[in-house]
């Protein structure tokens, strides 16, 4: 985010450089106390953006401001957020007096919000915006929507079919942008036209016509708010990016989901049914069987999300439906539907890869994720929607939003610094803490009182008592006992763990394979006898746990393959010039077993991988995955085996079988260990 236009905003009125300064996001979102009585609480939440993301994705650092106290959503949440707005003004001012870490004197201690957290109907009404019952519905740009009187609804295809006007284009988009200034000037419309006691029918058709409902705390603020919190104006500066639409509710809880139900025939347009993009209902009861039948053969870490979509895709979550785009969909929808759908699909896939990755994203990348979206969206205009009036129920609102997640990403940074994966946690944590069904707000406030205590008699205790601390707090587990660490010159070490076997010397083809790695190993000296201990379970750089792969009668039977995994690896190839090259590549193998060796004054441990099938095998180049649909694919196991050093073996790999053929699912990085 540091690169992001929201951060160069306040980095380039010098705010930074009077001392320390921390960003913060401010997050809210509904969640029931009892879903019987349907109890509603809007908890408000703070994350530091100066913490590390490995640290501000944790519960304990997800700072909860307050919780509505119910039983309904606020009607007016402004009127709430008032404390939060004077603290946050006082903080913008500066706090004198602070000690902070590598500081021997006091300094003054500032604070600006950066960004805000919510989803599209959330941050509409912080933002008082009438989201989409308005004719302009978007936060970000004026995209015009076409009504259609018969039903009164709002739609937002690119051109409406009624008059043939352009209501904005997908590419070279020339819709103009919202600013803060005209945001304040709307919301200024409105209250004037509302104090001077016009109809109630002319302040809708203007408010529907802006998208703007009045005057809000955080974005256009009133005369009076203004004098009241003055030190917020750069804030207001912002404008519309402050709020940007979180792409965990927009992407994966509607946008997924809505392609789902095209093809599986869920959604129909006067109930056609012999649309080119909707699968047969038996090739649909068939994706949602192998989806549940490789539920218990994947790898622990992908099993979760794959349920059977035909019968419970109403049920699914946000992390759900990431898989399903991410991993599994392209897998089971490719050959069923059209070339061309899923030319749409995959394009779609490769810009959420990007946009999911919980870690930076280049310029290069992001360039790539505007150019799939902008292909996602234009060919899903141009043919599903097919720009005629029956079809206009297709042109949701999120649809035409996906073009705004890009410049978003421009001016917020990652996706990951404005999702709400890790606020949502914190409120799931919220109704463990509830022990009063006559009293439940005051038993929620009184229990999240006592943990931020104890949150700060641990931190405390960790930074100024640190020798204490660890004497009195239970040790931390670390590998199981028998467990051999190896360690390596880059990155994390490995570990292989028990069960393991005795010394034993090894012979035949394994010795020869562990001579050959030895020597590319550069040991000094490569002995005719080698003993090894055998290890079954190892814990890769990555984290992760890899198997191996049972051998016997009973290897064949339906059992978790936590052992399939994909190796890094170089490959040397002919430049055009005639000269020699090496470029890297991977390769796949089933792991049999985990051999450590000691060599060299030191311990080493290498995998023995039996290599893969598929149809790129050739003479000399054995282990490679072949491409059908853009999807690495195998035949199956059974190639020669041999040794490889555990660092190379990148991650555990699951696959879906399918006609014969084993295709590879996407591994996506995971978003955090809090």
């Amino acid at each position: 985010y540091p690169h992001s236009s929201n951060f160069r905003h306040y980095r380039d009125r010098r705010l930074l450089d009077g001392g320390p300064f921390v960003m913060l996001n401010l997050g809210t979102d509904g969640f029931q106390f009892f879903r019987r009585n349907g109890f509603e609480g809007w908890p408000v939440t703070a994350t530091l953006l100066s913490m590390s993301p490995e640290e501000r994705t944790r519960n304990k650092h997800q700072l909860l401001l307050f919780v509505t106290p119910g039983p309904r959503q606020p009607v007016n949440l402004e009127s709430l957020i008032h404390p939060i707005a004077d603290e946050l003004n006082d903080l913008a001012n500066g706090v004198s007096g602070r000690i902070v870490r590598n500081s021997a004197t006091p300094v003054v201690l500032r604070a600006e919000v950066l960004n805000f957290n919510t989803d599209q109907p959330d941050g509409d009404k912080l933002a008082n915006f009438n989201g989409a019952s308005s004719y302009v519905y978007d936060r970000l740009r004026l995209f015009k929507g076409a009504y259609v009187p018969t039903s009164s609804h709002i739609y937002y295809p690119p051109r409406d079919p009624s008059n043939g006007k352009i209501l904005f284009k997908v590419h070279d988009c020339t819709v103009a942008r919202r600013s803060a200034a005209s945001i304040a000037a709307r919301a200024a419309e409105v209250e004037h036209v509302r104090a001077s006691g016009r109809s109630v029918a002319f302040q809708t058709r203007l408010e529907q016509e802006s998208g703007v409902t009045g005057y809000s705390l955080f974005f256009a603020p009133s005369p009076e708010a203004g004098a009241a919190y003055p030190h917020l104006q750069h804030l207001w500066d912002i404008g519309p990016t402050a709020a940007p639409y979180d792409t965990m509710h927009l992407v994966l809880l509607n946008v997924v989901p809505h392609l789902w139900k095209l093809f599986a025939g869920l959604k129909l347009v006067n109930k056609k049914k012999d649309e080119q993009y909707i699968i047969p209902k038996a090739t649909v009861a068939l994706i949602g069987q192998k989806f549940a039948g490789a539920r218990h053969t994947v790898p622990r870490a992908q099993a979760r999300s794959l349920r059977n979509t035909d019968a419970h895709h109403k049920s699914f979550k946000a992390v759900d439906w990431m898989h399903f785009i991410l991993c599994s969909g392209e897998v089971l929808l490719a050959g069923r539907i059209s070339g061309a759908f899923n030319n749409i699909f995959m394009a779609f896939c490769r810009a959420c890869r990007l946009l999911f990755r919980p870690t930076g994203v280049t310029k290069v990348q992001t360039e790539a994720i505007d150019k799939d979206m902008k292909y996602f969206v234009a060919n899903y205009f141009d043919k599903i929607y097919r720009g005629t009036a029956e079809r206009l129920p297709l042109c949701l609102s999120t649809i035409a939003t996906l073009l705004d997640i890009v410049p978003l990403v421009w001016a917020c940074g990652p996706t990951w610094v404005v999702w709400q994966f890790s606020m949502e946690r914190k409120i799931g944590t919220l109704g463990k803490l509830i022990r009063s069904a006559s009293k439940p707000h005051a038993s929620l406030v009184g229990n999240v009182t006592r943990h931020a205590k104890a949150d700060l008699i641990t931190s405390f205790g960790e930074e100024y008592l640190p020798r204490e601390w660890a004497h009195a707090k239970p040790a931390t587990p670390g590998v199981p006992v028998g467990s051999l660490t190896v360690p390596e010159v880059f990155g994390p070490d490995c570990a292989l763990l028990p069960p393991k076997s005795a010394p034993a010397a090894l012979n035949g083809a394994e010795l020869a394979s562990m001579r050959a790695v030895l020597i590319q190993e550069d040991a000094t000296a490569v002995p005719p006898i080698t003993l090894a201990k055998k290890n079954y379970l190892a814990k890769l750089a990555s984290g992760k746990l890899s198997g191996s792969k049972l051998v016997g009668s009973d290897c064949d039977k339906p059992r978790r393959r936590n052992y399939l995994v994909r190796i890094n690896s170089t490959e040397e190839f002919y430049r055009p010039d005639g000269t020699e090259g090496e470029r890297p590549f991977t390769t796949f193998g089933a792991v049999l077993h985990y051999a450590a060796v000691y060599m060299d004054d030191r311990p080493m441990a290498f995998a023995y991988v039996e290599r893969v099938k598929s149809v790129k095998d050739r003479p000399g180049r054995f282990g490679h995955a072949a491409v059908k649909h853009d999807i690495e694919c195998i035949l199956g196991l059974g190639g020669v085996p041999y040794y490889v050093p555990v660092a190379a073996v990148a991650e555990v790999v699951a696959t879906i079988e399918r006609e014969g053929v084993h295709s590879i699912l996407h591994s996506r990085e995971p978003f955090s260990e809090g």
